[in-house]
């Protein structure tokens, strides 16, 4: 009987000594996730094509399909929020249509514009990567010229507005719709209006 309570002793002095062998394992807290990184002023260059949308630019172009090229400066406001300030040249291929100015002779027309315009876009993911979508104000110079009337050229405030993805910090694509208010050469009391649809690529430096 005396055996059993230093045995006991024997026990109890072992767990201690394995317990404090056992290693401690570390604290080691979470790391927290850094938030977005706001962007300060960047440069970037797009380009693509346009489609005309409105009646009187698509009958002018013939439907053509026309090329757009430009230059972007963008900064953000908050990390989801971005605004863009652009210059754009777009350019439609030269088309022969009938005169609506009553002459006999088929008419050449060649239509180019020149935008400068202030977007805002929103990034839906809550960071300025990802989907987005955009409106913003352009002032748009658009000029037609005709072998028949000579040129025309009207500069006018438009709208725009689209959706787009920014796929890193470089490499985006948008699709954009414009309008503006256009004269052509058939009465030059007449206004007309102009609209494309463009699908642009953008690399920011």
């Amino acid at each position: 009987m005396a055996r059993t309570p230093l045995l006991l002793t024997v026990l109890a002095l072992t767990g201690l000594t394995l317990q404090a062998e056992e290693p401690q394992q570390p604290n080691v807290k979470p790391a927290a996730k850094s938030a977005p990184r706001l962007e300060g002023l960047r440069w970037g260059v797009q380009v693509g094509i346009a489609t005309p949308t409105t009646d009187t630019f698509k009958y002018f172009s013939d439907k053509g399909t026309g090329f757009v090229i430009g230059a972007q400066a963008t900064w953000d406001w908050t990390v989801d929020m971005r605004w863009r300030a652009r210059v754009d040249y777009t350019a439609f291929p030269k088309a022969t249509v009938n005169s609506l100015a009553g002459h006999s002779v088929r008419e050449d027309n060649s239509i180019t514009g020149i935008t400068a315009g202030l977007d805002h876009l929103y990034f839906w993911s809550g960071k300025p990567e990802g989907f987005y979508t955009t409106v913003g104000v352009a002032l748009t110079n658009w000029k037609q010229g005709t072998n028949t009337t000579g040129d025309t050229t009207k500069t006018s405030l438009g709208l725009a507005a689209g959706m787009g993805a920014q796929f890193n910090k470089a490499f985006g694509l948008e699709l954009r719709a414009t309008w503006a208010r256009w004269d052509t050469n058939i009465v030059p009391t007449t206004i007309h209006n102009a609209g494309t649809l463009n699908l642009e690529g953008s690399y920011r430096f």
